[in-house]
C-alpha cells in the first residue's frame, strides 16, 4: 500500500523509491551471505553434491571414501547452477548462495511485470511490498530463503516465468508458447511437488474455456499443457544425458508420501493452521478477496481474455497449494513460501482496492472516522482492514529479518577445520549433519538415506518408530552429532553406550571420538 501510493506520484518518486527497494534488496540478500541464517541440513547435500561434480566429476555423495548416490540435494536444475557457479567463482558457501539470491532478485522482477500485466502498475510495485515487507518468516520470504541454497524460489521463478511467457504468446503464440513450456518444464524438475498444482491451474480455466465453447482458446490452453509435459520429460531425460557416467543410481526412500505428501494427522493439521494464521494472514485475505470478486464480476464469463485468464490460474495455483498446506502436508513452514509468493498479486490488489488506489492519507481518515463513529460504511471497515494487515505484516517481517541477520554462526565451518586439521588423516567421520560434508577433507560415512524417512515418520507421528541403523557399522572413528541429527535423536542409544566420548563442542555441534580397547 505504501510502496503503490509512493509511485503514484511521479517519475521521480518512482526512481527514488526504486532505488531504496534496490538498496535494501541488496544489504538484505548479501549481508553476511556466508554464515546467515547458518549453513543447515538441507543446504548440506546439495552443496555436497555440487562441489564433488565440480572437483571429482562425481554427481553424488562419498560415502567412507567410495563414490554414492546421490538423493537428498535438491533436483538438477539447481545444483547444476551451483556446480556452474563453484566453477566460475571457486567453492564456497557464499558462490552457492549467490545462486538463490539471484533466482530471488528474478522473482521480484518477474512478479512486477506480471502485476503490471494482469492489473496495474500500482498493483506490481504492491506485490513487491507485499513480499518483502509483509512476509514474516525466513523459510517463506523470498529475499531471506533465497538466500539459501533451496529449491523453493528457483520452482518460483521458473513458475512465473512460464506464466508470464503463457501471457504473452496470445500476441506471439511461435516465440512465447515454447518458452512457457520450456519454463514449466524446467519447474516440474526443479521440485516434483508442484507438478498437481501447476495443472490444476491450467485445468479449470480450460474447463471453464471449454464450457464457454471458446474453441480456439481451449486449444490453446490444452496444447501448452500437453508441450510442458512433454519438455518435463525432455528435461529429465536431458539432464540423464549431462550426468550420464558421472552419477549412480539412487535408491527410492520408501513411506516419503506418507509423511510429506499426505500426512492427516490431526495435531500437524492443528500446526499448519497455526503457522497459516500467524505467517499467512496477507495470503489468505488475497486469495478470500480475489475469490469474491471473480465471482461477484463473473470474470468466468470472459475467461478468454489473457488477463482473465492468468488471474485465475495463478489464483488456482496458489489457492490449491495453500489448501493442501493446511488439510494434508507435515505442516512445514516452507511448503508457504510458493503460495504466499504467488498470492502475493492478489494481497496487493485487495490492498489497492480497500484503500482506493494506495491513498493512505485518504484511508487513515477513514479509519479515523470508523473509530470516532462519524464514518461506518465499508470503505472505512475495508481501508481499517488493510491498515491492520500492513502494520501487523510490518511488524512480523521487521522481527523476523531482525532475528534472521542476527544469526551468524560458523560453528559448523569450525568443527569441520578443527577435523581436517587435528584428527590423523584418513579418519573415518560419522555424521548426518550434511552441512559439514562440504567442509570435510576427511573421509565421512552417513545413513542411508531410508533412514531419512523412518526419523521424519518417529518425529512427526510415531516416538516409537524403530529406526534401521547401527552408527558403528563402518566403524567411525569420530562422530560429529550437530542441530538436525540431535533433533532426532539418530545417535542418542549410541551415545548412551558408551561408544564414544566427547571431545570438542562449538555451538550447536559436537564432535566424539571413538573409545577403542
Amino acid at each position: 500500500m505504501i510502496a503503490g501510493w509512493l509511485f503514484a506520484h511521479n517519475r521521480g518518486r518512482h526512481l527514488g523509491w526504486a532505488l531504496a527497494l534496490t538498496a535494501f534488496f541488496l544489504v538484505i540478500a548479501f549481508f553476511h551471505l556466508e554464515s546467515t541464517p547458518p549453513l543447515w541440513w538441507d543446504e548440506g547435500w546439495t552443496l555436497s553434491v555440487a562441489r564433488n561434480w565440480v572437483e571429482h566429476s562425481h554427481y553424488g555423495q562419498f560415502r567412507a571414501g567410495v563414490p554414492a548416490p546421490g538423493g537428498l540435494e535438491a533436483a538438477f536444475p539447481l545444483t547444476g547452477l551451483v556446480a556452474l557457479s563453484f566453477r566460475l567463482l571457486g567453492v564456497g558457501v557464499l558462490q552457492g548462495r549467490l545462486v538463490g539470491v539471484l533466482f530471488a532478485c528474478g522473482v521480484l522482477g518477474l512478479l512486477y511485470i506480471l502485476g503490471s500485466r494482469l492489473y496495474c502498475r500500482p498493483v506490481g510495485w504492491g506485490a513487491l511490498f507485499v513480499l518483502l515487507f509483509l512476509t514474516g518468516h525466513p523459510q517463506i520470504n523470498p529475499l531471506l530463503s533465497g538466500r539459501q541454497v533451496l529449491a523453493d524460489v528457483p520452482v518460483v521463478f521458473y513458475l512465473l516465468a512460464g506464466y508470464l511467457c503463457f501471457y504473452w504468446a496470445f500476441q506471439r503464440p511461435l516465440i512465447f508458447l515454447p518458452l512457457a513450456a520450456i519454463t514449466w518444464g524446467v519447474a516440474l524438475n526443479t521440485k516434483a511437488q508442484a507438478l498437481p498444482f501447476w495443472l490444476f491451474s491450467l485445468v479449470v480455466p480450460l474447463v471453464l474455456v471449454l464450457m464457454a465453447r471458446r474453441w480456439r482458446v481451449g486449444l490453446f490452453i490444452g496444447l501448452a499443457i500437453i508441450l510442458s509435459l512433454t519438455s518435463w520429460q525432455l528435461v529429465g531425460w536431458l539432464t540423464g544425458v549431462i550426468l550420464l557416467g558421472q552419477m549412480l543410481p539412487g535408491q527410492p526412500v520408501e513411506g516419503l508420501f506418507s509423511v510429506v505428501v499426505v500426512v492427516p494427522d490431526k495435531e500437524l493439521r492443528l500446526y499448519a493452521l497455526s503457522m497459516a494464521l500467524l505467517f499467512a494472514l496477507p495470503l489468505i485475505a488475497g486469495l478470500s478477496w480475489t475469490t469474491w470478486c471473480f465471482l461477484k464480476m463473473r470474470s468466468w464469463k470472459h475467461i478468454e481474455q489473457p488477463e482473465n485468464l492468468l488471474q485465475l490460474a495463478l489464483l488456482v495455483l496458489s489457492g490449491s497449494w495453500f489448501a493442501w498446506y493446511l488439510l494434508l502436508s507435515n505442516g512445514s513452514e516452507r511448503y508457504l513460501a510458493t503460495p504466499v509468493a504467488l498470492g502475493s498479486l492478489f494481497t496487493a490488489k485487495m490492498l489497492y482496492d480497500f484503500s482506493h488506489g494506495y491513498q493512505v492519507r485518504a484511508t487513515v481518515g477513514r479509519v479515523s472516522g470508523l473509530l470516532t463513529g462519524k464514518d461506518r460504511s465499508l470503505a472505512a471497515l475495508g481501508g481499517s482492514f488493510a491498515l491492520l494487515l500492513v502494520v501487523y505484516g510490518l511488524v512480523i517481517a521487521g522481527l523476523t529479518y531482525w532475528i534472521t541477520l542476527r544469526s551468524a554462526d560458523t560453528s559448523v565451518q569450525i568443527v569441520a577445520d578443527a577435523l581436517n586439521r587435528h584428527v590423523p588423516a584418513g579418519s573415518l567421520v560419522e555424521s548426518y549433519d550434511s552441512e559439514i560434508f562440504f567442509f570435510l577433507n576427511q573421509p565421512y560415512h552417513y545413513p542411508p538415506d531410508q533412514v531419512h524417512g523412518d526419523l521424519l515418520r518417529r518425529y512427526l507421528l510415531d516416538a516409537q518408530y524403530p529406526i534401521a541403523y547401527n552408527p558403528l557399522s563402518a566403524d567411525p572413528d569420530y562422530l560429529v552429532v550437530g542441530p538436525v541429527s540431535a533433533k532426532w535423536g539418530l545417535y542418542a542409544e549410541t551415545l548412551a553406550g558408551g561408544a564414544f566420548r566427547p571431545l570438542l563442542e562449538q555451538g550447536s555441534y559436537t564432535i566424539y571420538e571413538r573409545i577403542r580397547p
